[in-house]
């Protein structure tokens, strides 16, 4: 997974999510890889990356993609200025609203099976 990353110049940091750490864990859970993208402009790279090739979770990444270009179109916060805290803003607050409806929409812990029944090739990347 992580050549897709290095192949598009992203900058991320991944840690491995132990689900020994949580104490009503159920015996199907498996270790989770989470993969940190490191700023924004490498977020939009990734989202116009992968979008093409999402199916349900298009409309999820989307909105995502416009709050991004939205927070980008914010004033920036200076080493000398107290800056625009944006998380208050209506707009913001709808973007969030948006995200979190869509993605209740698509997951289900109940029903959700995280098994990929053909392997991905990514142009330019070679799969191993």
């Amino acid at each position: 997974m992580s050549e897709i990353y290095v192949k598009l110049g992203l900058v991320f940091f991944y840690a491995i999510n132990s689900v020994k750490r949580y104490k009503n864990r159920k015996s199907t859970w498996r270790n989770q890889m989470e993969i940190t993208v490191a700023s924004k402009i490498h977020i939009v790279t990734l989202l116009e990356a992968v979008m093409p090739y999402l199916v349900n979770k298009q409309r999820y990444a989307s909105i995502m993609l416009e709050a991004t270009f939205w927070v980008q179109s914010r004033p920036r916060r200076g080493r000398h200025s107290k800056g625009v805290n944006y998380t208050e803003e209506r707009e913001f607050q709808e973007y969030i609203v948006a995200m979190a409806s869509e993605r209740e929409f698509h997951i289900e812990p109940e029903t959700t099976v995280r098994i990929a029944s053909t392997v991905l090739h990514w142009p330019g990347c070679d799969a191993k």
